[in-house]
């Protein structure tokens, strides 16, 4: 099989856009990363506090004996606080699986992107030579 030079040259240009194309993917998927992860650490963090919260109102509302004492609204708050930084986490981990479909697709439309633009300059010189001749 043998190629003209314009093939040729589209071929090369089509390998060449591809390693600019992953670096920007994956540039933006660290970015998103990082930060994703950030935020689950902080959850995580806040999450165990509540939990040692609730352990020791359990232990509280056990010892008292009354459930409407007077840590029932700490403790209500920290429940409702440790149910939504579990949420969180599901949130954030779900994002996090997502992260890497997203590394792709971002790759694939940069490609495609960058292809596309160099055809259409392609096509513009060879539209403004044709004008000339």
């Amino acid at each position: 099989m043998k190629l003209s030079s314009t093939q040729w040259v589209g071929l090369c240009f089509f390998v060449a856009s591809l390693m600019p194309a992953y670096l920007v993917a994956d540039w933006q998927y660290e970015k998103k990363l990082t930060t994703i992860n950030a935020a689950l650490e902080r959850e995580q963090s806040i999450h165990e506090s509540t939990d040692k919260l609730v352990r020791n109102c359990e232990h509280l509302n056990q010892e008292i004996g009354t459930a409407y004492g007077p840590n029932y609204t700490i403790c209500k708050q920290g429940r409702d606080i440790h149910d939504h930084t579990a949420l969180a986490q599901d949130g954030l981990t779900a994002e996090k699986d997502h992260l890497k479909f997203s590394l792709w697709m971002t790759f694939l439309a940069l490609m495609t992107g960058v292809n596309f633009m160099g055809y259409a300059v392609y096509k513009g010189a060879q539209y403004l030579n044709s004008d000339q001749t």
